[in-house]
């Protein structure tokens, strides 16, 4: 568990890596928005919430694959983004902009070779098909199975902690490339539809929670965080009330959880301060 100067030393380098992500989303007219508990401790606390260590934002596929396209083309000492399409050895359906010589280390990672830097998550919304959330529920309960094949795959998660053991064993077996790329085509199955709704399939939430009118973000909203501006869905509330019930309630101290970090550092290379 982080000390206090340590989450708050942090969310001073996640605010970091999301103004690097916003300065180069205008520069280039890319459209991204708070989400998850971002979102929330946006609207309740007008930043982190207090006792979260990640940030979370998200952006239309269209705009996700130009803003994974570009941002890997550009060079930079500084921050890369790393996804499936810039690393065949990646495990997760949605992207991460990171920031060199640091380190946020989870115990689920320890003596993996696997990044670790510190991070913000980027999450891509697809399309969906109208007339309910019932047409891509199968299709949802698969792109999950393909990521949990691809986690035992990767060492990340055990098989005792998957749902259908046999068959993800079994996808196990295939290579990262083949997992990666049968979830992204899974994903962006609908890119072509007019339907007027979205879907985010790298939710950790249920899928009826995430299946939402395209016109229930957009325009954008700006909202104070950590005393910044920044995007935020038209319809913030519904979408919160979707998937929290009643946010402006504080959850009870249990379940105010985090990553399970074991080790931090804000400069690898010249700060010997680790948890």
């Amino acid at each position: 568990m982080l000390s206090n100067k340590e989450l708050k030393e942090l969310h001073k380098v996640e605010l970091e890596i999301l103004d690097e992500i916003d300065k180069f989303c205008k520069k280039h007219k890319i459209k991204y928005f708070l989400v998850g508990g971002t979102l929330l401790g946006a609207v309740r606390h007008k930043g982190f919430i207090p006792w979260d260590d990640d940030l979370d934002i998200a952006m239309f596929r269209e705009d996700y694959d130009k803003f994974i396209l570009k941002y890997s083309e550009e060079k930079n000492d500084k921050y890369y983004v790393q996804s499936y399409e810039t690393d065949k050895n990646y495990w997760n359906n949605f992207a991460k902009v990171r920031k060199r010589n640091t380190l946020f280390e989870e115990k689920r990672f320890v003596n993996l070779e696997v990044n670790k830097e510190i991070f913000v998550d980027i999450f891509p919304i697809d399309v969906a098909p109208s007339g309910g959330y019932a047409k891509i529920k199968i299709r949802s309960n698969i792109i999950k199975l393909l990521n949990s094949a691809l986690l035992l795959k990767r060492k990340i998660k055990k098989i005792e902690e998957c749902n259908f053991k046999l068959l993800t064993r079994f996808l196990a077996i295939f290579s990262t490339k083949f997992l990666a790329i049968t979830q992204h085509k899974l994903m962006t199955k609908d890119k072509n539809l007019n339907s007027g709704y979205r879907v985010e399939y790298c939710s950790a939430y249920a899928i009826k929670k995430e299946y939402v009118k395209e016109k229930d973000f957009f325009p954008l909203l700006e909202m104070e965080f950590e005393g910044k501006k920044y995007p935020v869905p038209h319809h913030y509330k519904e979408y919160l009330s979707k998937i929290y019930g009643d946010y402006m309630k504080l959850p009870p101290k249990e379940k105010r959880v985090t990553h399970n970090v074991v080790k931090v550092s804000f400069n690898v290379s010249g700060d010997k301060s680790e948890k």
